[in-house]
């Protein structure tokens, strides 16, 4: 069996696939992605409008949820990228799903560092 390449030394990268300019390791700032919500909660997702921008916070499980306005969960952030998303929210990283798409139950969102 060959061996491929030198896995002794490791890079992040942010997710343009470029290293970091301050050759740090956390990508929070940079990470940006769609997403589909799963799990829809109902009322609180009918009171959703496509362009609404909603905050994303971690449950006692470590799962990241959407939260209206009013602070009920809409749906679970599903994506490759969730646990970037879950390491950035455990770090005390603040982000938002901006609501891109709602049809019935099902809903697309963009996930994105929260504007402060």
């Amino acid at each position: 069996m060959s061996k491929r390449g030198n896995f002794d030394s490791y890079t992040t990268y942010t997710s343009s696939g470029i290293p970091p300019a301050d050759g740090s390791t956390d990508d929070c700032g940079n990470l940006s992605f769609p997403a589909e919500l799963k799990s829809p909660q109902q009322p609180a997702l009918s009171k959703a409008q496509e362009g609404d921008v909603f905050k994303i916070q971690l449950n006692a499980a470590r799962i990241p949820w959407v939260l209206n306005n009013d602070g009920e969960p809409c749906g679970i952030v599903v994506s490759l990228q969730s646990q970037s998303l879950v390491d950035c929210l455990s770090k005390g990283k603040l982000f938002s799903a901006a609501i891109l798409k709602i049809d019935g139950d099902a809903c697309s969102v963009l996930v994105q560092p929260a504007k402060q």
